[in-house]
């Protein structure tokens, strides 16, 4: 780059690795008439290091500048003014302080013309919103800008045709790749068992990954399978990936800060879920609302990339996502709530199963009905609804078990079996028989989807 060329990226990071299919995609994305590139994706995945490297690899493409502003959407420090970034962007430009006009609208304006016939890039890194985003578009017709949130701003897709790029967890050989970029090849290589392990118990953030890799860095005589020993206990996980400034646990509180009391409420719910997957009656149930109130906030979660939507109406967490909604307060009902949720679902299921049969077990005295119960139409539903909540329903079972709540269910027609008779007998003769009921309900990181463009 020429002297005298404005580039204020920082540098470039250090230790990346993979992420071919992620950077094609920007470089798709960047393409054209003064496009907008918004990277999205959840807190820690490592968003502004992958746009740095592409920025970085992209320089030539760039022959007039390369403009950086950290907006701060989800930190502590509190977000910089528009008028404070364009304090940055111009003298950057060639414009003098002095020089520099008093209004926002003022200076935007002038930031527009100056950038209109050059050849920059515009990173805007940690946006919050799209109106923190519009006043510091370049518009020229060879200028792009990236964009980097937590959140999926909309409002710019719609309003300036911003080509979303969403950005996931790790798989497993890019994660334990990044960790023998850390700890050395050698020493992953002696363990790799123990290194995928450590892998899953991130759940392929690279984040988490990265506190790990510190923490053995420190411990050179450590082996990675004690490592995972402790990442293993869930009580302590989310401790371990604490270290300095440096923390999952923050990140997430600090995602959770920009969003509405509801939805965090909701939130903090949602940890109580006995299960992996759940629709808007369960999250109806666990918060204490009504299902259209869940729907709105599992939306809004699902936004901020605190919930995935794996299919129409069935959301799941990440595994530290979950980890941390369940270290927050919710009271003492969120499970009875949810167990009994089921309950009247069930019966639900079996009503519309077997019609005009009489009721296959009564409801408990302290009976929680929820807000509204889902209405089967047929018999093919009430089967459909069964195999889609199985493995949940198993893990319900569990947790009642946990929870001493065990005759809530057992003396109810569900027992091990986890479902009424009456959808047993219509379920297809080719379905296995469900596990007994596991000691403790246990999980392993629900792989996130990875959204195709």
């Amino acid at each position: 780059m020429p002297a005298g060329t404005p580039d204020l990226l920082p540098r470039a990071p250090r230790g990346f690795h993979g992420r071919s299919a992620e950077l094609a995609a920007v470089s798709r994305a960047a393409a054209g008439e003064a496009p907008v590139c918004l990277v999205i994706g959840p807190a820690g995945v490592g968003k502004t290091a992958l746009v740095l490297h592409w920025a970085h690899q992209s320089r030539a493409a760039f022959p007039d500048g390369r403009l950086y502003a950290d907006l701060r959407g989800f930190g502590g420090t509190g977000e910089p003014s528009v008028m404070d970034v364009l304090r940055e962007f111009l003298p950057a430009l060639g414009v003098a302080h002095g020089r520099i006009p008093e209004s926002v609208n003022s200076a935007a304006a002038l930031f527009r013309s100056l950038a209109a016939d050059r050849r920059l890039l515009v990173v805007l890194d940690n946006a919050r919103d799209s109106e923190q985003v519009r006043p510091l578009l370049p518009g020229g017709r060879h200028c792009v800008t990236v964009v980097t949130s937590r959140h999926r701003l909309p409002g710019l897709i719609v309003t300036d045709t911003a080509r979303p790029v969403a950005v996931d967890v790790l798989g497993p050989t890019d994660a334990t790749m990044l960790l023998a970029g850390v700890l050395g090849a050698d020493r992953v290589r002696v363990e790799p068992a123990a290194a995928r392990r450590l892998a899953e118990l991130c759940g392929g953030l690279p984040l988490a990954l990265r506190v790990v890799a510190a923490r053995l860095a420190q411990r050179p005589t450590w082996p990675l399978g004690a490592m995972a020993a402790e990442l293993s206990d869930e009580r302590r996980r989310l401790s371990l990936l604490d270290l300095e400034d440096t923390s999952v646990r923050a990140a997430l509180r600090l995602t959770l800060q920009q969003l509405p009391d509801r939805v965090t409420r909701l939130f903090a719910h949602l940890g109580c879920h006995p299960g992996t997957h759940l629709d808007r009656y369960a999250a109806a149930a666990l918060a204490d609302t009504d299902p259209a109130a869940a729907e709105a906030c599992l939306e809004r979660l699902a936004a901020a990339h605190l919930v995935t939507e794996t299919a129409p109406g069935r959301w799941t967490m990440h595994d530290l996502v979950r980890l941390y909604a369940r270290s927050l307060d919710t009271g003492p009902d969120a499970l009875k709530r949810v167990l009994d949720h089921y309950l009247a679902t069930g019966l639900a299921a079996v009503a519309a199963a077997e019609p005009g049969n009489e009721e296959c077990f009564p409801l408990p005295e302290d009976f929680l009905p929820p807000a509204a119960v889902r209405k089967f139409g047929d018999r093919s539903a009430a089967v459909a609804w069964y195999t889609a909540e199985r493995d949940d329903l198993t893990s319900a079972v569990a947790a009642a078990h946990a929870a001493v709540l065990s005759t809530r269910w057992r003396t109810r027609g569900w027992s091990g079996r986890t479902t009424p008779a009456g959808l047993c007998a219509y379920a297809p003769s080719a379905w296995p028989r469900p596990p007994p009921i596991p000691p403790a309900p246990t999980r392993s990181t629900p792989p996130l989807p990875r959204p195709t463009h």
